[in-house]
């Protein structure tokens, strides 16, 4: 009698902790459930990070869940951060080869990160007399889906107060995304030579934050005068310091507004700003107006020539202008107009009307192909000029 009681009692205790270990399971089952469909819930509310740390509990109770790392990978995704997202579509197709929407991003990202190539030219023809004809190849690729690199280099053939001389650059960059702080960064350095025969390190440093509705950008570059005819005896070039901030609003408001910077390298020194908004007339037309300010501590005016001498140095210019921008696109053909004109201010020039006018095209030739070409005239006190740009780019 007294081994049955026992026995009895050895089955009853097995019994129970078999009903607890099912219990115990069908209870973190049902949190695992709650906590996978508040997470999703996060999800497609776009509220990325909540949602990434709420999936990232999830998995570490279940790290075999698809469907949590899944959602894993989308936070990842939808919040920009493509280099981490593509790591964990991975390794859902790892587990579950078919998936067919783990597959389909993955190739977007991939896609995405393809090298291509750019190639273009362009010349420019005004009255101080000045022309200028140049050609130009960049090729870039991807080391991660958020980090390019860039190779280039081209020249340029320039005419001008009877003198003919050439520039050559090469140029290297990279450029990287920090999702984790909504930044973008970009620096290179370009080879450059002078029509003098001068030859320099041009350095670039750009970096973009991107806030809730709007952007920050602020970048430092050195870059080479050319645009005056006496630029060609010389190696003029400045250093600017610019920050940059602009918005658009979900009805395609836009706003803009900027100031900058720059050193001369003979010690002159000069300060711009600007802004403008664009407002949407209907989806192809857009209407706004802009203003400027720029001044320069030194004026490099001659009145003798009437040229600046060897680089443009406004003083007390200040203008505003009518802005009006139209877009035209059929099927793989797409046409866009831009003008601008309106009424400026400069010391040395007195009052005058600005304005420009351009009209792009812009072409797929063959798949991830495209063909464009620019032409526009521009407007100012001292000259007219007259500009057209082409060029193909595309990915390998």
């Amino acid at each position: 009698m007294v081994l049955r009681r026992r026995d009895r009692s050895g089955v009853t205790r097995k019994a129970l902790f078999a009903l607890l270990i099912a219990a115990s399971v069908q209870i973190h089952a049902a949190d695992s459930q709650a906590k996978r469909q508040t997470a999703f819930t996060l999800l497609w509310a776009g509220k990325y990070a909540q949602a990434r740390a709420a999936f990232e509990d999830v998995l570490r109770q279940e790290p075999r869940d698809a469907s949590a790392r899944l959602g894993l990978a989308q936070s990842y995704y939808w919040s920009g951060d493509y280099r981490r997202a593509f790591r964990e579509f991975e390794r859902v197709l790892k587990t579950q080869p078919s998936n067919a929407e783990a597959r389909r991003a993955a190739d977007e990202i991939r896609a995405a990160a393809r090298p291509g190539f750019a190639v273009g030219a362009d010349a420019i023809d005004d009255d101080q007399p000045y022309r200028s004809g140049g050609a130009a190849a960049r090729v870039f690729f991807f080391s991660d889906p958020l980090t390019k690199w860039e190779i280039s280099g081209g020249g340029s053939r320039l005419r001008a107060l009877d003198d003919e001389r050439s520039t050559a650059e090469v140029a290297l960059a990279g450029e990287t995304t920090l999702p984790a702080i909504r930044t973008r960064i970009r620096a290179g350095l370009r080879q450059f030579r002078f029509p003098d025969g001068d030859a320099r390190v041009l350095p670039s440093v750009t970096a973009e934050r991107r806030l809730r509705t709007s952007s920050l950008t602020l970048r430092i570059e050195r870059s080479p005068l050319l645009r005056s005819a006496p630029a060609l005896r010389t190696h003029a070039w400045s250093d600017v310091l610019s920050a940059r901030w602009g918005r658009e609003n979900g009805s395609g408001l836009q706003f803009a507004a900027g100031a900058e910077h720059l050193r001369y390298f003979d010690q002159n020194s000069g300060w711009d700003a600007d802004a403008y908004v664009l407002a949407p007339v209907s989806r192809a037309l857009f209407l706004g107006a802009s203003a400027a300010f720029r001044d320069t501590r030194e004026s490099r005016f001659r009145i003798d020539s009437g040229r600046y001498d060897p680089y443009y140095t406004p003083q007390q210019l200040a203008e505003a202008r009518a802005v009006g921008a139209f877009t035209l696109t059929r099927g793989r053909i797409s046409a866009s107009t831009h003008i601008d004109a309106g009424i400026a201010r400069e010391r040395n020039a007195g009052t005058f009307v600005p304005w420009r006018a351009s009209l792009s095209l812009t072409m797929g030739v063959a798949p991830d192909v495209a063909f464009s070409v620019t032409a526009a005239h521009d407007s100012t006190a001292f000259y007219n000029a007259n500009e057209i740009r082409a060029g193909l780019a595309g990915r390998f």
